[in-house]
């Protein structure tokens, strides 16, 4: 079977000429992604269109369960790009339902651990998140420790600690974000510890530290930012992955003005 590239992130366009498709340059198969690694070392994926647009993307046409690496080529001229840069709404305006939206959606997952090894899993992502907070609120912070704990902490391809550092990243790109200021901080903080985490997830914060995002977070930004009360991207942002959606907005939440006693609810798990 044939596939026709039709979409390409523009930030893979200078580099287009040196990237190859073949087996050797593969760095990980999914059912509807296979992730690449340039001639230079940079992640990026071909993808069909089940997958919501996103960064670092190559897109085919249809929904394939899996692709056969030999029949993929890329044409000689790159396909139309796409861009993914957050795009951030001019208004003051904070749709408060949205948020309270997200509040509810992570009350409702908030999940007991199951086993020693969970509970302190839980125990340690809750106590480095209070740290990161604690450190957030000085003049200059500094986040090394808390962020360097949280990197590649939890479970899954993109851990829970990173994908909590993505959403949060995302939301201190507001000028409505209490925290906004102390964003080259954290921007700062991930980059000298990036290393701890797998290549793809690193791949993925590096995107959100420099305001490269999905377009299901992209259209959370423009609920939260407008006057739609379809929480319908609440819903779309946490079916993101396996849990990745619930810590991204986690992540997304906890960079907004919110009492302090909600942060219980981050991540989403119960912990004593």
């Amino acid at each position: 079977m044939n596939f026709e590239f039709y979409l390409i992130d523009k930030i893979l366009l200078p580099m287009y000429a040196s990237l190859t498709l073949d087996e050797s340059k593969i760095f990980s198969r999914h059912n509807h992604v296979i992730n690449f690694i340039s001639s230079t070392g940079y992640l990026f994926a071909v993808v069909d269109e089940s997958v919501p647009l996103a960064p670092r993307q190559i897109r085919v046409k249809g929904n394939h369960l899996s692709f056969n690496i030999n029949t993929l080529t890329l044409p000689n001229t790159p396909p139309p790009s796409f861009d993914c840069s957050l795009l951030i709404p001019r208004r003051d305006y904070l749709n408060k339902i949205v948020i309270e939206d997200g509040w509810k959606v992570l009350s409702n997952k908030q999940s007991e651990p199951r086993g020693e090894f969970q509970y302190l899993l839980y125990k340690s992502l809750k106590a480095n998140i209070k740290s990161l907070f604690v450190e957030l609120e000085k003049t200059r912070p500094d986040l090394n420790f808390p962020v360097s704990k949280l990197l590649g902490l939890g479970y899954g391809l993109t851990p829970t600690g990173d994908d909590f550092l993505s959403g949060l990243l995302i939301s201190l790109s507001l000028a409505q974000s209490p925290y906004s200021h102390q964003r080259n901080y954290l921007v700062d903080a991930i980059y000298k510890s990036i290393s701890q985490t797998n290549l793809i997830s690193a791949a993925f914060i590096s995107d959100a530290c420099k305001q490269q995002i999905s377009v299901p977070i992209q259209n959370f930004i423009n609920a939260l930012l407008g006057k739609d009360t379809n929480n319908n991207v609440i819903s779309v942002v946490t079916s993101l992955g396996h849990s990745s959606g619930y810590d991204l907005l986690s992540g997304l939440l906890a960079g907004l003005p919110h009492p302090i006693e909600r942060r219980k609810l981050l991540c989403p798990y119960i912990v004593d």
